[in-house]
């Protein structure tokens, strides 16, 4: 795959990922996707500013629903 690839979460985030499981990485483990992306930032890494990034290019990555921060804590509940 090429990291230059915007298709999913991992490929555009690949820099804000920590390398072994950024796509950026030739002989990493790669992140976990599937269905779902789960994605983990590197420290330091603004949250809001990965959202935001996945959410302007929502229809490149396939994007659903984000769930992070406060919106965990609130999710399933009225």
């Amino acid at each position: 795959m090429s990291p230059t690839a915007l298709n999913t979460p991992a490929t555009l985030l690949g820099g804000l990922i920590p390398y072994p499981e950024s796509p950026l990485n030739p002989t990493g483990i790669g992140a976990t996707e599937d269905d779902v992306s789960v994605l983990w930032l590197k420290k330091g890494v603004s949250v809001t500013a990965a959202v935001e990034l996945l959410e302007n290019n929502a229809t490149a990555i396939g994007l659903g629903e984000i769930y992070y921060g406060p919106t965990q804590l609130q999710r399933g509940r009225p």
